[in-house]
């Protein structure tokens, strides 16, 4: 049981994808996984599709996220850090970081 959703600024230009995937051995914990396209990044659409992504999860009864991060990857690691996240490391170069639903926000109401 998962979502997944593809925002578009134009029907042929996707801005990002993101899905999460209820864990079967943890009911109340998803794996989630967020992409958005290069000239699109530090807009703060990662962190709305995560917060769309939270609203969907809490609904279905689950209360926390957990994804692998590069380890190199300073700038999802720094805002892990901001929501909380506790992580360790999976394999060498990777991080498994995990956080609480409540740490999110809910996404802005959408005009319309």
């Amino acid at each position: 049981q998962g979502d997944t959703g593809t925002w578009r600024e134009r029907p042929d230009e996707p801005l990002g994808v993101a899905r999460s995937i209820r864990l079967p051995d943890r009911p109340d914990v998803a794996e989630v996984a967020v992409t958005v396209v290069d000239e699109h990044q530090r807009k703060g659409l990662g962190t709305m599709f995560l917060g769309l992504l939270a609203a969907t999860a809490r609904a279905a009864g689950i209360h926390r996220f957990r994804g692998d991060v590069l380890a190199e990857n300073a700038r999802m690691r720094r805002l892990l850090c901001r929501f909380g996240a506790a992580s360790c490391l999976e394999s060498p170069g990777v991080l498994e970081a995990e956080i609480s639903l409540d740490r999110l926000k809910e996404p802005p109401r959408l005009p319309g």
